[in-house]
């Protein structure tokens, strides 16, 4: 039976259970800091819906046009990559956003997926970051829902992490990102969406996508 520690126990009620900080025999002023900004950081983004209302069917990979997506950041630029996925297939959308503000990724996940059918745009999860601030004219623009991981806890959205994984083998963390060109940023696209992949049953993601696109996987 694995084990809890009480570290664990009260960053739990400090994070997610806060009517039960009275109760505590330490109630640590650090600890309770720490918990109400976890509080704070989830709450400071309009309308956020968590992750665990999210559909089984997408969950599960089920139904299509459910995407993810991230920045990829680095010290060395304030210029960003805007990573979008979509979950069953994997295709990944890569746009280059000139600094890490809401409006640029607004901008860059509708420019990337405005022409896709509906059936292909269902929902976008998100992190909490201030980046994803406009995430409800993003569900204007596309007619899609948002969720929310829980705060810290960006591992929920696993497709465009991984992803995220793949283009670092281009794009190294410490590099300058303002420097890439948006040829080179399609040529890493294009390379992964026709990379066949394991989980596809070596498909590549642009296969898979079109033939969701079309319905011949799910309609």
């Amino acid at each position: 039976m694995p084990s809890i520690s009480h570290e664990a126990i009260y960053q739990w009620v400090y994070s997610d259970a806060t009517e039960l900080v009275s109760y505590l025999r330490r109630k640590n002023r650090k600890r309770l800091k720490k918990g109400f900004s976890r509080k704070r950081k989830k709450q400071m983004i309009p309308a956020w819906v968590s992750l665990s209302e999210r559909s089984e069917a997408a969950n599960q990979r089920k139904e299509e046009g459910h995407w993810e997506t991230d920045l990829i950041v680095s010290n060395a630029s304030k210029a960003a990559l805007n990573v979008t996925v979509e979950r069953i297939s994997r295709k990944v959308c890569i746009s280059i956003v000139p600094n890490r503000r809401s409006k640029e990724s607004f901008q860059a996940i509708v420019s990337r997926l405005k022409r896709l059918p509906a059936h292909m745009l269902r929902s976008i999860t998100y992190d909490n970051g201030s980046e994803n601030m406009q995430h409800q004219r993003v569900n204007l623009a596309l007619g899609t829902q948002s969720f929310f991981c829980a705060p810290y806890h960006s591992w929920e959205k696993g497709a465009v992490e991984n992803t995220n994984g793949l283009i670092r083998e281009y794009v190294p963390k410490g590099s300058d990102i303002s420097l890439l060109t948006i040829k080179q940023v399609e040529k890493i696209e294009r390379k992964l969406n026709n990379r066949p992949r394991k989980c596809l049953g070596f498909k590549t993601p642009d296969q898979v996508f079109k033939q969701l696109k079309s319905g011949a996987l799910h309609g």
